[in-house]
């Protein structure tokens, strides 16, 4: 009777052990109350590094750049220019000859003719090429009309004035015209629709002269008369 009861006394003693070690743990984690470390601060510019000076321009911002200067091209003043015409051989059946002249200033060289290219045709003249666009600009004067025949001497055709961008000149006549001492008008004249008098690859400097006349035409041509004209040296 004694082993029986010591045997369930143990019996009992086991199954309490039992359940007091297989008891889960009631302790939790309780949070960290350390502050963590401040982050390590960025580095900061050197002492010796150099500090961009700005320069400031009125009514602007500063800028550190410097400014840029701009320079404009210089441009030559107008120039004034003179043309004088006097008389060559005449004939004598010729009561009066009006010659209409004009001066014309280019800015590109290349423009001397393609300016003034009715000058280039008329009676008795053959067919030409025609002639190229101007590339540039062609500043004509307004028309000056003399009778040479009552010019004695030497006479002005008046001052005249070359723009700054004047590279090259010239002195045209557009149109001729001659009548009889019964008159009448002379049709059979070489050059009567005009003419390239003076021609100038450079900046007008003056003044200028030229010399209008008139020569019997070869036998056998078409025309009576030849229309001549040279320049001169004026100041000789």
């Amino acid at each position: 009777m004694r082993r029986t009861v010591l045997a369930f006394a143990v019996a009992a003693s086991l199954v309490l052990a039992g359940c007091t070690t297989g008891q889960p743990s009631t302790e939790s984690t309780v949070p960290s109350l350390t502050p963590s470390p401040a982050p390590s601060p960025s580095p900061q510019q050197s002492a010796d590094s150099p500090t961009p000076t700005a320069t400031k321009t009125p009514g602007s911002v500063p800028s550190t750049a410097l400014p840029t200067q701009t320079q404009s091209t210089p441009t030559s003043e107008p120039t004034s220019v003179e043309y004088v015409v006097r008389a060559g051989d005449i004939p004598d059946e010729f009561a009066s000859v009006e010659v209409t002249f004009r001066v014309v200033f280019v800015d590109e060289l290349r423009d001397l003719g393609p300016c003034y290219p009715d000058v280039f045709s008329g009676p008795y003249k053959p067919t030409l090429t025609p002639l190229p666009t101007p590339t540039g600009e062609c500043h004509e004067s307004q028309s000056v009309t003399v009778d040479v025949t009552e010019v004695s001497g030497e006479r002005s055709l008046g001052n005249f004035s070359a723009p700054g961008s004047t590279s090259g000149h010239a002195l045209i006549a557009t149109e001729v015209e001659a009548t009889h001492t019964n008159g009448t008008a002379v049709t059979t004249i070489y050059g009567t629709g005009g003419a390239e008098l003076i021609r100038s690859d450079e900046r007008p400097s003056g003044p200028y002269g030229v010399e209008i006349g008139f020569d019997p035409a070869p036998d056998g041509r078409d025309y009576d008369y030849w229309f001549l004209h040279e320049e001169y040296d004026i100041s000789g």
